[in-house]
Parts: structure tokens; sequence; C-alpha cells
């Protein structure tokens, strides 16, 4: 694993660009004075070096990562913490997501989720796991938030 992780900590951003119309989201969301932040299983160090790397940093409050707290997602720990960090009510938060842990950390948390119908999904299509709304583009959240 820690070979893995060496390696993976060398080429993070070797084939990553952010998904389209993430960047105009980012600034949507921002613009309307949303706090934003991450919560990523990836461990911290590498969620950060590759938001740097992508030059994404600055858009966000909080960045946690799967090594961050005791717990990772499924628990709500993770997003409460972020909420916590971002100074607001998880209750009133709204995650985006791509997979079933996403969904269930959502669930467990009390916030809102919308699921993308693209990225990491496992096994499962994103369109049965039950998310609050399911999208095909990141430019949709801003609709959804009222910040369009």
């Amino acid at each position: 694993m820690q070979e893995f992780l060496d390696y993976y900590g060398k080429n993070l951003a070797t084939n990553s660009t952010p998904y389209p119309g993430a960047l105009h989201t980012l600034n949507r969301l921002k613009q309307a004075g949303l706090p934003l932040g991450v919560v990523t299983n990836k461990p911290e160090h590498l969620a950060k070096q590759l938001l740097d790397q992508l030059d994404m940093s600055h858009w966000f409050g909080a960045i946690l990562g799967g090594d961050t707290l005791a717990s990772r997602k499924p628990d709500p720990e993770p997003l409460q913490q972020a909420a916590k960090q971002l100074g607001f009510d998880i209750a009133q938060g709204l995650m985006v997501g791509d997979s079933k842990t996403d969904v269930q950390a959502a669930r467990n948390a009390g916030c809102r989720i919308v699921a993308v119908t693209y990225g990491y999904h496992g096994d499962t299509p994103v369109d049965t796991l039950h998310a609050d709304w399911v999208i095909d583009s990141l430019e949709e959240v801003p609709l959804l938030v009222g910040a369009a």
C-alpha cells in the first residue's frame, strides 16, 4: 500500500483535470457566498496536494481526508466536521458526490445529496441510490441552491 501511495503522490495530477463545468460552478457558488469544502476518503495530504496542483485549493475553506479524523465516509463525522469548520449547520448543507459511500455519508449526516452521473460509482449506478437529485453536469448545482 505504501508503494502505491508513494507512486500516486508523485503522479497525482499527471492525468487529472477538473470535471467539465467544475471551475465555473465553484466560481458561481463562491460568488454567491456559499462556504465550500471537500470531504474525501483519500489521505488528506494527497487531497490537498492534488487540489494545489490543479490550482483549486483557494475555493475550499475545509479539506478533510480519510485520515483526518478517526472515522471516514460513510460515517457522518467528516461531513459534520467540515460543516463546523465552515460555520454552518450540516442540516443546511448540500453534498455533491458520485458514489454509494457519498450518498450514505450525506444521509448519515442529515444533509441533502446531489449525485453526479459520472466519476467513481463502483458497481452501483447513482440513479438507484435515492439521492435528492441526480445530475449530469456540475453546472446544475448553482441552480439547485439558488446561486445561478
